[in-house]
């Protein structure tokens, strides 16, 4: 009995041994896959021409389609954002030339191929492109043709109402690009999500805004349109600026109940929109040191402009933002609100965690606010009621996932006051903290327990001394009441704050977006109660 009991015993401790030994196997295995799961590539496209640069922008809608797989370096600021993007995902990132990359991560890509000459039919092509999940191209790259967009339509006319009827009902119908021909940075996202993408002028061409209207017609209202309308469009000898082009634009756009996402050169973003699964929670911290209202005081918010603008995001202001971080040690320690697009946390939330971990580890006196006006850029004031009520909700969504309290809203300053409160009130019942009007008539309050505060000095090329003694001097009485309240916006710098804050006295008091909003509620409190 003994020798049975003892081989049985030998025979499990055996398999016990063996499984342990698969188990190990399985978990080296698992633990290998998983830390090559974030390896990804990247490209430096700075030195490459434009048709290599569109064959690149496409491969990588194709390559990053599940996964954030290839990285393309466009421009100086890219490469912040791959050091960046190294340490989130936790991997290096390898180099490849752009021919390695068509051959090793597109070799089973298709093509499509477009006729250079025919300026108008890249845009055609790409939303082509999109459809058949393939590669853009002006030349053959000896590999499969999935469509052949060359010596197919006479005039730009044609090519539109064909891609109207052929490639729309294959579209994402939730949102468009809008994108110049010579641009290729946001390509890759339009090709990568199937959008339909057009570049007419919104002003000046009968031809093109009979087209932009037969297209815009073909969507729903709460469209993102992606992208801009080139300045081009502008015709100088009627007097028009680019700004016409962009008011005509988002006119157009807000009173059919769309939104104007400003992303033209934004680049990688089809690597960015596969970036959430690799980040957590977002959480911003909101700067709030329980200030008090006091009479004869003054209360100062500064607003950096421009963050409505995702490609701004990515470029202009991350150089901004890290000469801004590596001066916070030798700068006065005042807060500053950065306008950046809620739009992030749907294209890129990886951005907007990277800007969040960055402001808390410089101290936390950076709050970042939603530019304008909201989700998307749009004049809050041309929308109809409904429309405006499903814009302020998609905002809402969004700023509650994105840890955003306040925005930036701009409208034409000339609205009536009951128009200004009417879209104030559809904001207020979403229940924003704050409220900031950029280029709009004298307005501070509360509605609802949302505090709203108008621009009251723009930056343009003043002085950081110029614009605190403003804030010192100017006359705050009005029908005998103070309105000791200061919204300054625009480009604030370390050179600018420290300028500013040298020339500000005891009586003006540096505040945040989550600060100024209290303050004014119990400003407007205290006028209610009868206190002042």
């Amino acid at each position: 009995m003994k020798a049975p009991k003892l081989k049985l015993l030998l025979t499990l401790v055996l398999l016990g041994i063996f499984y342990s030994l698969i188990g190990f196997s399985q978990t080296t295995s698992t633990a290998t896959n998983s830390s090559t799961a974030h390896k990804f590539y990247c490209v430096d496209a700075r030195e490459l021409g434009n048709p290599q640069k569109l064959q690149l922008a496409s491969l990588q809608a194709i390559v990053n389609e599940n996964s954030p797989v290839l990285f393309t370096i466009w421009d100086k600021e890219d490469l912040s954002w791959l050091k960046a993007m190294e340490k989130e995902l936790g991997a290096n990132c390898e180099q490849i030339s752009v021919d390695d990359a068509l051959a090793r991560l597109g070799a089973n890509a298709r093509q499509v191929l477009y006729d250079p000459k025919q300026f108008w039919g890249i845009t055609v092509a790409t939303t082509v492109a999109g459809v058949n999940h393939a590669i853009l191209t002006e030349w053959d790259l000896h590999r499969k043709t999935a469509f052949d967009c060359r010596n197919l339509w006479t005039s730009k006319a044609e090519a539109y109402r064909w891609a109207l009827t052929e490639l729309l009902p294959q579209c994402d119908h939730s949102q468009l690009a809008y994108l110049n021909e010579e641009l290729f940075a946001i390509r890759d996202y339009a090709i990568q999500k199937k959008l339909f993408v057009l570049s007419l002028d919104p002003l000046n061409d009968p031809q093109d805004i009979e087209l932009l209207n037969e297209t815009l017609a073909k969507f729903p209202a709460q469209t993102r349109v992606f992208g801009w309308a080139t300045g081009d469009y502008a015709r100088k000898e009627m007097g028009q600026s680019p700004v016409a082009v962009e008011d005509a634009l988002v006119s157009r756009l807000s009173s059919r109940g769309m939104m104007l996402i400003p992303s033209d050169f934004a680049a990688n973003l089809s690597f960015y929109d596969q970036t959430a699964p690799y980040i957590g929670k977002l959480t911003q911290q909101h700067l709030d040191r329980d200030i008090q209202f006091q009479a004869g005081k003054r209360y100062v918010l500064l607003v950096n402009s421009d963050g409505d603008n995702v490609q701004f995001d990515l470029r202009g202001m991350r150089q901004e933002w890290e000469a801004f971080q590596k001066e916070r040690p030798n700068i006065p320690r005042i807060p500053v609100a950065w306008t950046i697009s809620p739009s992030l946390v749907d294209v890129a939330p990886a951005v907007l965690q990277i800007y969040y971990q960055e402001a808390t580890a410089a101290g936390g006196l950076d709050e970042f606010v939603a530019g304008a006006s909201g989700y998307a850029y749009v004049n809050p004031g041309s929308m109809s009621g409904v429309n405006l009520n499903g814009f302020v909700h998609l905002t809402q969504r969004a700023c509650e996932q994105a840890d955003i309290s306040s925005i930036v809203i701009l409208d034409n300053g000339g609205r009536p006051p009951a128009q200004v409160a009417y879209f104030i009130n559809a904001y207020a019942t979403a229940n924003f903290n704050g409220l900031w009007l950029a280029a709009m008539p004298r307005y501070v309050g509360a509605m609802k327990g949302t505090a709203f505060l108008s621009e009251r000095i723009r930056i343009g090329d003043k002085t950081g001394g110029e614009v605190a003694q403003d804030v010192k001097t100017q006359d705050i009485k009005s029908n005998g009441i103070d309105y000791p309240f200061f919204m300054i916006y625009g480009g604030i710098t370390p050179e600018f704050l420290r300028d500013f804050r040298n020339n500000l006295d005891g009586s003006c008091v540096v505040v945040s977006p989550t600060e100024m909003a209290d303050l004014i509620r119990q400003w407007n409190v205290s006028l209610n109660d009868g206190s002042r």
